[in-house]
């Protein structure tokens, strides 16, 4: 069996902190995580292969939800605290409005990515199938 490939690239940015309304409305639950002592032994960010790898990782339930071959873009903001996926919102206006898209935003917030010394990741991801 081989390996998806992925064709389109992977866009990360890393956001500035978000108002504490913003961060009232996350939909991901939020576990309080013990004082680091450094962050040094961290990198700033996972790396393209790692952000690949962990939403690989649930791209069987994303493909479950959408139950047909199509394109669909997720945005993905991820907690550099926990490795944590914090939001997945469906990029895609006829997916957003249906319950596919709900679905498949709860597939990808399964997702779990290694520790980094930055804030958050925001990563936009094109799931095909």
């Amino acid at each position: 069996m081989t390996s998806p490939m992925i064709s389109a690239p992977v866009r990360m940015t890393v956001e500035p902190r978000p108002s504490m309304d913003v961060v009232a409305t996350m939909q991901a639950p939020v576990t309080p995580m013990p004082a680091m002592t450094s962050n040094t032994d961290m990198p700033e960010t996972p790396s393209r292969q790692e952000v690949q790898s962990a939403l690989l990782a649930v791209r069987r339930g994303v493909q479950e939800c959408m139950g047909r071959g199509g394109r669909v873009p997720v945005r993905v903001t991820v907690s550099g605290r926990t490795g944590r996926v914090m939001t997945a919102t469906v990029q895609d206006a006829y997916f957003a409005r249906q319950p596919t898209g709900g679905c498949i935003a709860r597939a990808v917030r399964q997702a779990r990515f290694p520790r980094f010394s930055q804030e958050r990741l925001v990563v936009v991801y094109p799931y095909e199938f």
